[in-house]
């Protein structure tokens, strides 16, 4: 595996565009903070995670990575229920109704109930289901 960022310069600033080449040779773009750098632990995480997208409205970065390696879920099984137009932009009503593991086991409903009390973690997976 091997990274390499691209520096895009503005009047605002610095940006940084990150690229992961995988073990198939195969250069993929990761949505990490424009702000800051991956480790080479942020890295192998990313990839060993499936290369997910962006959960909810802000770009990946260091914290959320682990906290998806901790959970050891794959972020593109995750189905929510209750998003709707009217509870926004709060979606108190959402929730996680089915998510798998990264070895595609589905989670049980305690692992579900565990995975829900997370309340920012569902809210910004409902804002990125939203739009």
């Amino acid at each position: 595996m091997q990274y390499r960022t691209e520096i895009d310069s503005t009047e605002e600033g610095n940006r940084l565009s990150h690229f992961v080449t995988l073990a198939n040779g195969k250069e993929v773009e990761c949505d990490f903070s424009p702000y800051a750098t991956m480790t080479a632990q942020d890295v192998e995480t990313w990839v060993s995670l499936g290369c997910p997208e962006r959960v909810g409205v802000a770009p990946l970065n260091s914290a959320t990575l682990a906290k998806l390696a901790a959970k050891r879920i794959n972020v593109n099984s995750i189905e929510l229920e209750d998003v709707h137009a009217r509870d926004y932009p709060d979606f108190c009503d959402a929730y996680i109704s089915y998510a798998e593991t990264m070895d595609g086991e589905p989670l049980t409903d305690h692992q579900l109930e565990k995975l829900n009390e997370d309340g920012s973690f569902v809210n910004q997976l409902a804002h990125k289901s939203f739009y």
